[in-house]
């Protein structure tokens, strides 16, 4: 723990509190009453929920972050001091993530940790990367706490957050005893159980609005294919509105929904993106090898020691069936005459997400590369394309 740690975190709670109640709407169960130290779960919808627990644990807790945060060395002083994270690199397992885990609970610190890894990008809590033989493992308590809320206050794609309601609810608390007692299939079913949110389902029930402005701005980061024509990357939005080449013109309301102009229809981004999803499979499955789908003007980093970009350019990603390719371009993304980088999904130790539409890669050899591009540049179709083709969850 750092030293400034614990004063730093009592007087974070003491402004959070008030700000985040007021502006937006945060009421939360409190974990006061919890003995600890304890091993938290929650779901993951937005940047500033480790703030979220931390108001409603009222103590000091060690959250599990990425590790490119530490790219930015003011931000990563900063956040180091608030929170002391447990850094974790993205797309590589977590081995030692686990073991400082564990360390920390035995001094006596509780952990914080989002076991989907990621920010929801559909509404819907995702798979998990931690399995219940770590909880059992622990040896202590383990909370399980929910976040209600959050992906309409910040969705994925979103450049800024809305005024609604956020909701913290304090779901189980497991001891270690009954943990001992259950199967690790049983403690892994309980979990997401415990963690899993639709958060059309809550809307259908609660009907609260959202307010912000452009509140369609960036969706096309997510939803990559038009539901009208069925072409990927003909989307772009403007102020509430989605709107495609083909016609169609969907409007972001409030309350979540996108209301096509024309027929009224009404939609949800978790039924898009379903189907989105089983459309590109489709395409993949009938694929030729070396056929490539889509492609996209990049920004390219190479990261090497310490965190720190080891390198910069500009390229052109494409997507193939069995590896992605960068071809050098230059600052106007006109071809260079360089040779174009092949990255093989089978030499990837994992591809990932993070922020909004941020590629992270991992290959064997230790190489790390971090590829972003512009506003609507969407992460999530070669995310989901690499899922499809190496049957594993990022």
């Amino acid at each position: 723990m750092a030293k400034t740690h614990p004063r730093i975190w009592s007087l974070l709670v003491g402004l959070c509190r008030s700000t985040l109640g007021r502006r937006y709407g945060y009421t939360c169960d409190s974990l006061k009453d919890v003995e600890g130290p304890y091993l938290l779960l929650c779901n993951h919808n937005m940047d500033i929920d480790p703030i979220l627990l931390g108001i409603a644990a009222g103590r000091p807790v060690r959250f599990v972050a990425s590790e490119h945060i530490l790219r930015r060395p003011a931000a990563a002083r900063f956040i180091t001091a608030l929170f002391d994270p447990i850094y974790h690199q993205k797309g590589k397992q977590g081995r030692r993530t686990v073991v400082e885990m564990l360390r920390t609970l035995k001094e006596g610190v509780s952990v914080g940790l989002f076991p989907e890894g990621n920010r929801s990008f559909s509404g819907v809590t995702g798979p998990f990367f931690v399995s219940g033989k770590l909880a059992k493992s622990a040896g202590v308590r383990v909370v399980t706490y929910r976040i209600e809320g959050g992906y309409l206050t910040q969705p994925r794609w979103s450049t800024g957050m809305r005024r609604g309601k956020l909701f913290g609810r304090l779901i189980h608390v497991y001891e270690p005893a009954e943990l001992k007692a259950m199967s690790q299939e049983a403690v892994d079913a309980a979990l997401k159980a415990d963690l899993f949110e639709d958060a059309y389902a809550t809307q259908a029930r609660l009907a609260i609005p959202y307010e912000g402005q452009d509140l369609a701005l960036g969706l096309e980061s997510t939803l990559f294919r038009c539901p009208a024509c069925g072409k990927i990357g003909t989307l772009r939005s403007s102020g509430d509105t989605l709107s495609c080449s083909c016609g169609l013109r969907l409007r972001y309301t409030p309350l979540g929904y996108l209301e096509d102009e024309s027929t009224g229809e009404r939609h949800t981004v978790t039924e898009l993106d379903a189907a989105q999803r089983e459309a590109l499979h489709r395409m993949i499955e009938g694929a030729k090898q070396t056929e490539e789908f889509f492609s996209d003007a990049v920004t390219l980093q190479r990261i090497g020691e310490g965190h720190q970009v080891a390198e910069e350019r500009r390229a052109v990603l494409s997507a193939a069936k069995t590896y992605l390719v960068l071809r050098p371009t230059d600052a106007g993304d006109a071809p260079l005459s360089e040779p174009p980088r092949y990255l093989s999904f089978e030499r990837m130790e994992g591809l990932a997400v993070y922020s909004r539409s941020t590629i992270v890669v991992m290959m064997e050899d230790g190489t790390h590369y971090e590829i972003r591009g512009d506003l609507s540049f969407s992460a999530l179709k070669y995310l989901y394309l690499y899922q499809f083709v190496t049957n594993k969850e990022s």
